[in-house]
């Protein structure tokens, strides 16, 4: 296991004061506690708000922020500050992370549906193109800590980090390796009736290496499965299939407007996991 894999020692959350970001929340200091990190919580003012509705709201968001994570981290060893910031959620975000010197952000999932979401990407999933740290999207209630992790595998650097992150920061939690491939591609290749066959074999030569060296490094039995399908909903699917706590995956941090507008997996995990979504980055 690289020795920069460690559990964080600070973690920034950003809230927006929604019932998503509630249970964001909860599973931040709860993260905290389990290991040992200092909290920081975010919440960003529009900055295009007249002046005193601008101040109104700061002191009343931070009042809020106060109180809640006040009583969610009472009788624990947690520490903990709120920072309240005028300006564009995205930018404060990435800006607090950096200055505190954050090794995960937590946000709640965006709400879906909505047209900005759709064409110029959520705040989750614009945030994780940009983050230079892993980005903990919280999806589903507070159940504890994670059991059950699946973490999606290629042959790229940043999906051996998600994996590698998976298995450093929740130890306790059964973890799986997950490979796609896509019987649809052959269709641009000359046909062949052992295109699936020589794809399996040539995904498990290629990320073998990687697993063997994780289990070696951390004991755990970390199967390897390939299955077939499109990457986002064949994912999507074993997650629902097998009630899995966390989804890890790699991103590129593809910032171009034809992947903000159109998306790619982890995209698609984002907004279709059932369950919480950790992105790593190729570099955190």
């Amino acid at each position: 296991m690289p020795p920069d894999i460690a559990p964080p020692a600070t973690i920034l959350m950003a809230t927006d004061l929604s019932a998503r970001a509630d249970r964001a929340l909860t599973r931040a200091v709860h993260m905290a506690r389990e290991t040992g990190a200092a909290l920081e919580v975010l919440h960003v003012v529009d900055q295009d708000l007249p002046p005193a509705l601008r101040d109104a709201h700061h002191l009343q968001a931070e009042r809020l922020v106060r109180e809640q994570v006040a009583a969610l981290a009472e009788n624990t060893s947690v520490q903990w500050d709120v920072r309240i910031a005028a300006g564009i959620d995205i930018e404060e975000i990435i800006r607090h992370a950096e200055a505190a010197g954050a090794g995960v952000i937590v946000l709640g999932a965006s709400r879906p549906g909505r047209f900005r979401s759709i064409v110029f990407g959520a705040t989750a999933n614009r945030v994780m193109r940009l983050s230079r740290v892993p980005v903990l999207v919280v999806k589903a209630g507070f159940r504890g800590a994670y059991r059950q992790v699946m973490a999606a595998v290629d042959t790229s650097p940043a999906a051996a980090r998600a994996l590698e992150h998976a298995l450093a920061w929740w130890p306790e939690a059964t973890t799986e390796a997950v490979h796609v491939t896509d019987p649809a591609l052959p269709a641009l290749l000359p046909a062949s009736d052992e295109y699936s066959a020589d794809t399996h074999d040539t995904a498990v030569n290629a990320l073998y290496p990687l697993v063997h060296r994780l289990r070696h490094d951390t004991g755990h039995r970390l199967p390897l499965e390939i299955v077939e399908g499109q990457a986002g909903p064949a994912l999507v699917a074993r997650l629902k299939r097998f009630a899995t706590d966390l989804a890890a995956i790699g991103s590129i941090g593809d910032t171009s407007p034809f992947r903000a507008a159109f998306g790619g997996t982890a995209d698609h995990l984002i907004h279709e996991a059932p369950c919480d979504v950790l992105v790593v980055p190729p570099v955190a």
